[in-house]
């Protein structure tokens, strides 16, 4: 089973790729798998617990498990990334941004979602013309929200969630920003449509397993304390790929091209699945 799961996952990701099935199923074998326990995590020094039938990357391997599936650069902001072993496909990356210091919040009266996903529909229908041009016929097309910029005070967190298509199948983004003293952890879980729950989800598990330590939390602001140029309403816009002035680009779906295949990156989870399987059960044993 395990060698016909990394199969499927080379034609999709292997096609130009210089690397083989070999060698990435000993990339991923070498990753230390965390279990059922409390770590924490090398950036914002957080600390989170592994849920039960989960199991979490840390730091460079989990920036190292995400290059390789995407053939991308490290990217030394991803600090963790989470698993399900119910549904492998399912995982939450959990990028720190823990140097942009305190975010205010009285610009969140000036959030949009109407205006907001107009933008959206503009930068994907740009977007789809470059793949046209580049040979993809198959049109990404925005469903619309699910749900729509919402802030929780109580917990300083805030959630949306996006439905698009893509060929047949029906994809969605759901991002949780964490907001901390110094900055803010993002929470980004891709899945396909049946998958998402608003309530009880991947997202809110991996947002429950996660916290700052006292004193690095969004009510610990102290006077003095570095403050961003921007308020949690622009990093909103910023983050969902409307255009803003200190523009950040599209992380709609976060897909890579691959001679011309564009693979959503939640499908390429499995690509390891057979080696924290077998991990986890070496760590049982």
């Amino acid at each position: 089973m395990k060698k016909k799961l990394l199969a499927l996952m080379f034609l999709a990701f292997g096609l130009h790729a210089d690397i083989s099935i070999e060698e990435l199923e000993k990339i991923c074998s070498e990753f230390e798998w965390k279990f059922e326990s409390q770590h924490r995590l090398p950036l914002s020094q957080a600390l989170i617990h592994v849920p039960k039938n989960h199991v979490l990357l840390i730091g460079k391997d989990a920036q190292c498990f995400r290059s390789n599936v995407d053939a991308i650069d490290l990217d030394d902001h991803i600090e963790a990334i989470l698993f399900s072993e119910n549904e492998p496909y399912d995982s939450v990356i959990i990028k720190s941004y823990n140097e942009e210091g305190y975010i205010p919040s009285d610009d969140w009266k000036m959030i949009d979602p109407k205006l907001l996903m107009t933008s959206i529909r503009k930068d994907t229908d740009k977007d789809n013309r470059k793949r046209l041009d580049q040979g993809v016929s198959d049109r990404i097309e925005i469903k619309g929200w699910l749900q729509e910029p919402t802030r929780d005070p109580l917990t300083n967190t805030i959630y949306w969630a996006i439905e698009a298509m893509q060929g047949d199948e029906s994809i969605v983004n759901a991002v949780a920003l964490k907001l901390g003293r110094h900055g803010y952890e993002q929470f980004i879980w891709v899945t396909s449509k049946p998958y998402y729950l608003s309530l009880g989800g991947e997202l809110e598990i991996a947002l429950k397993a996660f916290s700052f330590p006292r004193g690095e939390r969004y009510e610990d602001y102290s006077y003095g304390d570095k403050t961003a140029n921007y308020g949690i309403a622009s990093l909103v816009t910023t983050l969902t790929g409307a255009h803003v002035a200190f523009g950040v680009t599209s992380m709609f779906l976060i897909f890579k091209k691959y001679g011309g295949i564009f693979v959503a990156l939640g499908i390429g989870i499995i690509y390891c699945y057979g080696a924290f399987v077998n991990r986890r059960a070496v760590h049982h044993a």
